[in-house]
């Protein structure tokens, strides 16, 4: 019999944001402890809100009268504790940092009444059991998820901006937001042609390829990709996977225990698909690799979740990319669809004009649409080094635009 423990803390200041000032601050230490009893073939879990306890494990090993299949081995003899966190803030200092980014962006553009929230995100997940695991990744990161509304407008709101990462930089943050909110007031045109190059969030576009990797859907052949695997579908500069240096907030072992060489996998590599994304059950089942996706809460049976899936950076910006083409910056899209054939389409909401690598004007709504294969393939332009607000994770592609 092995017992485990998977425990979450989390500590979040979370400044509410009215009229472009804090109205209150939300300070919550969070801590969630699952207890996890391995015997043979089954699995006891319980779980609480709170430190774990005597009773917790009692609770667990209760639990094995359930009859809970898990006829996976734990993982054994293997230690490591990761640290991301580049800076350490007082709550006091978040507030003022939240506040001084306020009043930056309040004096450069007077024009729009800011809201939404501004947050400062303290994370440790740990993984330890009586075989000799012992895992803990600790994090820290801030989150700027502002929504704008000009003075003048009858929305509700015009817009939103947003940032992530692990240092307040409250200038830098400032100067990402400058160009989209200067454009905002500058009408501007469509690019001529049938289709344009867009930048736009790789989630907004790529939904159906994180669901067509699903190591069951692939299994049962459900997928779109089901009949593609080992075989070039995209462009050469289309490489996807998950990449623990790229990504803020993510850990480098699943709930399994599971974990990947140099923390990173390429499921889609020079536009090949190399495989799904599986956790333990899955790679039995199917016979394929597991890539360390298992997911599910503190109190649950491991199952297969879903990783955060980044495009591989090019060593080239946004402006270079272009070659001095003109394009669509998309801020706001919502109300799209991705068909099992691969056909995308939706309307945006708001948009920007690119010239010269730089946000320069406002767009009318219009519809973008195309094939994945298509946007991702042929019509693939790169994934910049660079982005217009900071943690996006943004690509370039050539789509079709619906005026």
């Amino acid at each position: 019999m092995i017992k485990e423990l998977y425990r979450i803390f989390k500590h979040e200041v979370c400044l509410n944001v009215t009229q472009g000032a804090v109205d209150s601050v939300r300070i919550k230490n969070i801590v969630k402890s699952g207890a996890r009893v391995y015997d043979g073939c089954y699995i006891g879990i319980a779980g609480t809100i709170g430190e774990p306890s005597d009773e917790l494990f009692n609770a667990a090993e209760k639990n094995l009268a359930k009859k809970i299949e898990y006829k996976f081995e734990p993982e054994k003899n293997k230690v490591r504790k990761r640290d991301a966190r580049k800076a350490d803030y007082a709550d006091k200092e978040v507030v003022e940092f939240g506040e001084k980014l306020l009043a930056v962006m309040t004096e450069k553009h007077p024009q729009f009444v800011f809201s939404n929230k501004i947050k400062w995100i303290e994370t440790n997940y740990s993984l330890k059991n009586d075989a000799g695991l012992d895992y803990e990744d600790t994090d820290a990161y801030y989150v700027v998820s502002i929504i704008y509304k000009h003075r003048d407008s009858v929305a509700v709101f015009d817009g939103g901006v947003s940032a992530m990462g692990r240092e307040f930089d409250v200038e830098k943050i400032a100067a990402t937001f400058d160009d989209e909110l200067c454009a905002f007031e500058k009408p501007a045109e469509l690019p001529e042609g049938e289709k344009v190059p867009v930048v736009v969030g790789f989630g907004e576009v790529g939904g159906k390829i994180l669901e067509a990797l699903n190591g069951k859907q692939l299994g049962h052949g459900a997928s779109i990709f089901a009949d593609k695997m080992g075989q070039k579908a995209f462009s050469d500069d289309f490489t996807l996977g998950t990449d623990l240096e790229q990504s803020v907030g993510d850990i480098f072992f699943d709930t399994e225990g599971s974990t990947l060489p140099g923390d990173k996998f390429d499921f889609i590599e020079n536009g090949v698909i190399k495989c799904g994304y599986a956790d333990k059950k899955t790679a039995d089942t199917f016979g394929m690799q597991n890539t360390a996706c298992a997911g599910g809460g503190y109190d649950d049976v491991p199952t297969l979740g879903a990783p955060n899936l980044v495009p591989k950076r090019s060593d080239k910006t946004i402006k270079e990319l272009l070659h001095g083409q003109k394009a669509v910056y998309v801020g706001m899209m919502s109300g799209g669809d991705t068909t099992n054939e691969g056909e995308f389409a939706s309307p945006v909401q708001l948009a920007y004009l690119v010239e010269d690598g730089r946000i320069t004007g406002k767009l009318p709504e219009f519809g973008l649409s195309g094939n994945i294969f298509d946007i991702f393939g042929k019509d693939f332009v790169g994934v910049p080094k660079d982005e217009f607000s900071i943690g996006a994770q943004s690509v370039i592609c050539n789509m079709k635009v619906s005026r």
